[in-house]
């Protein structure tokens, strides 16, 4: 499935991979590059890559 999610283009397959792969500092930044900047759900993405990063 990770394969598959980093290949899309879409932004909603990135996020709602995000609490299978809680871990998956690459997931959550595909995530963060297909959203707009100004879209409010960035926020829930950068929050799953802060954690990445942190464990």
């Amino acid at each position: 499935m990770r394969i598959a999610v980093l290949a899309s283009d879409c932004a909603d397959h990135a996020l709602r991979y995000g609490p299978h792969a809680l871990h998956d500092v690459t997931a959550h930044e595909h995530a963060l590059r297909l959203l707009a900047p100004s879209d409010a759900v960035r926020a829930i993405a950068a929050a799953r890559l802060h954690r990445a990063l942190l464990d």
